[in-house]
C-alpha cells in the first residue's frame, strides 16, 4: 500500500516489484509512486466482514484496504484473505470443542 499524507493513494504489486528489480540500474532511480497501480476497491472500517469479503470475492482480491473518513479516505488497516480464513477456521473448531465438551 502506498499511503501519501496519511491517505491511501495506490499499491505495488510484487509484479511490479520483482519486474523494477530484475531490470539494472533502474530500482535505484525509482520511487513507490512510479510503481503503484490504483487500489481497486476498499472496505469502510465499520463495514461488516461479510460484504468486505464479498467484495474480495468478487474481484478476486487478496487483500483489501480498510480506511476511515468517506471525503478523505485514510488507511487503518489491511483485510487479508488467509488471515480471515485461517481465524474462522480457528473460531470454528473453537466452537465445536466447546459444543463436544457440554
Amino acid at each position: 500500500m502506498v499511503v501519501a499524507a496519511g491517505k491511501l493513494v495506490g499499491l505495488i504489486s510484487l509484479q511490479a516489484l520483482r519486474q523494477s528489480l530484475a531490470e539494472e540500474g533502474l530500482s535505484g532511480m525509482l520511487v513507490a509512486y512510479d510503481l503503484m497501480s490504483p487500489v481497486p476497491d476498499t472496505a469502510a472500517a465499520d463495514e461488516p466482514l461479510a460484504e468486505a469479503l464479498a467484495k474480495m470475492r468478487d474481484q478476486d482480491l487478496e487483500c483489501l484496504a480498510v480506511v476511515a473518513g468517506k471525503d478523505a479516505p485514510t488507511l487503518v488497516g489491511v483485510l487479508d484473505a488467509r488471515a480471515v480464513r485461517r481465524r474462522l477456521a480457528q473460531e470454528v473448531l473453537r466452537r465445536q470443542q466447546k459444543a463436544e465438551a457440554v
